[in-house]
């Protein structure tokens, strides 16, 4: 006949339980640091657009959403659309510096829009915007404008975010 038995140690019963409340306290942070970090990248993107310097009418709208999140993982998407967003996020025109991806992205100034890009100058209809020089009622004359790189600098912001708040719990 045999018989069953349970040994009870009191050390191993309260280690159990700290490391369950570390775990918990773990999964805590993991939950909240995408949320951290997609907010975050979002409002880097925003400012990046709306603080952009630009000759025309910025209409730019950036926004997003978080598509999956579990213990471990967290899948989110931010967006820029308007008429302007190209010319915001790459820049355009000879005397102004190329965006960070402009090669990766094909996206050299003059290669997209109608090409005004690869002139030192150019005028246009619409909105003085930040830069434009009027030229007469309703016409501009631009040389470009720098690019924002906001999308670029919200991307930098996620990898930077997540090692920082890595950083901050070790």
């Amino acid at each position: 006949m045999s018989k069953k038995f349970s040994i009870e140690v009191d050390g191993v019963k309260t280690a159990k339980k700290q490391l369950d409340g570390i775990q918990q306290i773990e999964n805590e942070k993991l939950a909240t640091l995408g949320d951290e970090v997609y907010a975050f990248a979002r409002a880097v993107a925003e400012n990046g657009f709306l603080h952009a310097d630009y000759a025309g009418k910025n209409d730019v709208e950036v926004g997003g959403f978080i598509r999956h999140k579990t213990r471990m993982e967290v899948n989110f998407t931010i967006w820029a659309r308007g008429s302007s967003v190209l010319f915001i996020e790459f820049g355009t025109g000879i005397f102004h510096p190329e965006h960070p991806l402009g090669d990766q992205y094909e996206m050299k100034h003059g290669t997209y829009g109608q090409g005004k890009g690869m002139n030192s100058s150019w005028v246009y209809k619409g909105e003085g915007g930040t830069s434009g020089i009027p030229v007469r009622d309703g016409v501009f004359r631009t040389t470009g404008n720098d690019p924002s790189a906001a999308m670029f600098k919200a991307w930098v912001s996620i990898q930077d975010g997540v090692r920082d708040r890595i950083r901050r719990w070790s």
